[in-house]
């Protein structure tokens, strides 16, 4: 099957009458990987195979609505965090797609670095917040200024009120303050001083 007949499938003009979908993948490693290792040519199909994705994203000729990667991946993997030009790269992809023009990717992108240091799900969701902002809101995000300003509030009411954060906000909750300092700067820094009972220890 070639990409444009994987497109009618979802094309509003072939299925005129249809809900929108939410194409499941199951055994997702296996679009990147061959018994365990990564293809090359594995890859660059992947790659276009996100591409064309990619183009069905617009609620105007499409009717997909999301898509879910079912499978597992080594934890390693999931707990590499994106480095600066990988962020960046993301969301030059991002600007790419149709309606970004202006969107300021470099500044942008350098910014939720700072913010999440490149943990995956934290840099997704920052890009999430901004896609919503093109398709829920008449103003959307296109300059670093815009995206400053966001992140005085709505980026974190956006962010903590995803159900995956909740059991986390109950955690942090119960802490005392001492301990979320602590907490907080080991997850900033990746390491914090510590003086207790006299006796110098890193966290």
């Amino acid at each position: 099957m070639n990409s444009a007949t994987f497109k009618k499938f979802f094309s509003k003009g072939y299925n005129p009458l249809s809900k929108p979908v939410i194409l499941i993948i199951d055994e997702a490693s296996r679009l990147t990987s061959v018994g365990g290792t990564i293809s090359e040519a594995a890859k660059e199909i992947t790659d276009q195979f996100i591409s064309t994705l990619r183009t069905l994203k617009n609620p105007n000729d499409f009717i997909l609505h999301s898509v879910v990667l079912v499978g597992t991946s080594s934890i390693r993997e999931l707990l590499v965090p994106l480095n600066k030009p990988e962020v960046k790269e993301l969301f030059d992809e991002f600007a790419k797609d149709g309606g970004k023009r202006g969107f300021e990717s470099a500044d942008i992108s350098a910014d939720i670095f700072e913010l999440t240091l490149g943990h995956k799900g934290l840099v997704g969701s920052c890009g999430a917040f901004i896609q919503q902002t093109y398709e829920l809101q008449p103003s959307p995000i296109r300059m670093a200024d815009e995206w400053k300003k966001a992140t005085t509030h709505e980026l974190r009411e956006y962010i903590l009120n995803k159900q995956h954060y909740d059991s986390i906000k109950r955690s942090l909750n119960l802490l005392p303050p001492e301990s979320k300092s602590i907490l907080i700067g080991v997850l900033r820094y990746g390491t914090r001083e510590v003086k207790l009972v006299g006796y110098w220890f890193y966290s």
